[in-house]
């Protein structure tokens, strides 16, 4: 826990090596610090140092009242200062990816990578919500129409996590593509989604209709402004982020390069070793290439 300038607390846990490669990574929504968690010893033996906030009102981290995506840099930069880091790589996935382009755009002399996995586009993209997971759309749709509503629907989900978490995954699981479906009927993992989840929102559901109220509005900057390479995986049987998504960021960002998974969906959990140890062993590269992952 690390107490802001501003007076606000902000929770992170570290996996990995602590003196590696630093790796800031950003959850997705409803996740929380704990995503890193299964693959802490991957990370340690490859030297990365995995730091993993709460985002505002989720976890243990303080609310924050009418912030935005940029908001997000100014405590990010804050945490590695007081850690002692300089330059870091940034991974964000899926809800976090905004806020990793949100770094490469805003504090790009402080990053020494970007990647986001299976990221969500901006709302000004074509097609932005078709395509998009059912609950992503009707969060978004509250979050910025009626927010007492999308309070109302995020604190029946909390009480689903904590009461019956079978029934809380069986919800989620409906949204799923099949490759997901078969990553999620494994009983640990199944046990991980809940946990991570029920952090998320442990002190209520504002930090996730917060984010969501993000997501649906103008990010404050366009990806053709970004001034650094950006890393993007994605694959292509997703069915909650599409995969347009990531092909309009890799479209749009000048130096950027998008690899595709053949035959996954957006639990790319499993990918997580592999990603982290490109991100924080590669420095950024000139061009912009699309490639296919075997």
């Amino acid at each position: 826990m690390q107490q802001l300038r501003d007076g606000r607390e902000l929770s992170y846990a570290e996996y990995g090596a602590s003196s590696g490669r630093p790796v800031l990574y950003f959850h997705g929504l409803p996740t929380s610090r704990l995503d890193p968690l299964p693959f802490a010893e991957e990370y340690r033996a490859e030297g990365s140092r995995v730091v993993a906030p709460d985002r505002p009102g989720y976890g243990r981290s303080s609310p924050r009242r009418r912030w935005g995506l940029l908001d997000w840099v100014g405590d990010v930069v804050e945490l590695a200062d007081v850690l002692g880091i300089g330059r870091f790589a940034v991974l964000g996935y899926s809800s976090g990816g905004k806020y990793a382009a949100a770094c490469a755009f805003s504090v790009p002399e402080r990053l020494s990578a970007v990647g986001i996995v299976s990221g969500v586009g901006p709302a000004s993209m074509p097609g932005f919500r078709d395509g998009l997971g059912k609950t992503d759309r009707l969060s978004m749709t509250l979050a910025t129409r009626a927010r007492p509503l999308a309070l109302l629907y995020w604190r029946v989900a909390t009480r689903m996590v904590v009461r019956r978490p079978d029934s809380f995954v069986a919800e989620f699981e409906k949204e799923l593509s099949d490759p997901d479906r078969a990553v999620i009927a494994d009983p640990s993992f199944r046990q991980f989604l809940v946990e991570t989840a029920r952090e998320a929102l442990r002190d209520g559901p504002r930090g996730v209709v917060d984010d969501s109220a993000i997501q649906a509005r103008d990010w404050g900057f366009a990806l053709d402004r970004i001034g650094i390479h950006v890393r993007l995986w994605h694959g292509d049987a997703d069915e909650v982020v599409p995969l347009s998504h990531s092909e309009h960021a890799a479209a749009t960002i000048p130096d950027s390069d998008l690899t595709v998974f053949p035959g996954e969906g957006h639990l790319l959990a499993p990918r997580f070793p592999e990603i982290v140890r490109a991100i924080s062993t590669l420095g950024p590269s000139a061009g912009s290439a699309l490639e296919t992952a075997g």
